[in-house]
């Protein structure tokens, strides 16, 4: 996108899109059995954390703390950013030593 100039001064900056991320990022997290698995979010404001499978204590923390079970499970932060709900989730599964 090309930027315009007057006299020096840009006209306008180009916007990027922020968004939400859990943090580690990684789509797939791989953990021990009965291991405590620590999500951090980033990117937005009012998150929510929700779970299918498993269990979230405190859903509106911007960290979450889980220990997870054998079966692993899903879990999906949404948030605002902007004014915008924007989602991202982790799958998480355990693997055996």
């Amino acid at each position: 996108m090309p930027i315009l100039f007057l006299m020096g001064a840009p006209l306008f900056t180009p916007l990027y899109a922020q968004q939400v991320v859990i943090s580690p990022d990684a789509d797939t997290v791989y953990v021990c059995p009965d291991s405590i698995l620590v999500l951090s979010a980033k990117g937005g404001t009012g998150y929510f954390w929700s779970s299918p499978t498993l269990t979230i204590s405190n859903p509106s923390a911007d960290t979450l703390r889980l220990t997870v079970p054998a079966s692993g499970g899903l879990v999906v932060l949404t948030a605002s950013v902007n004014g915008i709900a924007q989602r991202d989730s982790v799958h998480i599964v355990v693997a055996n030593p």
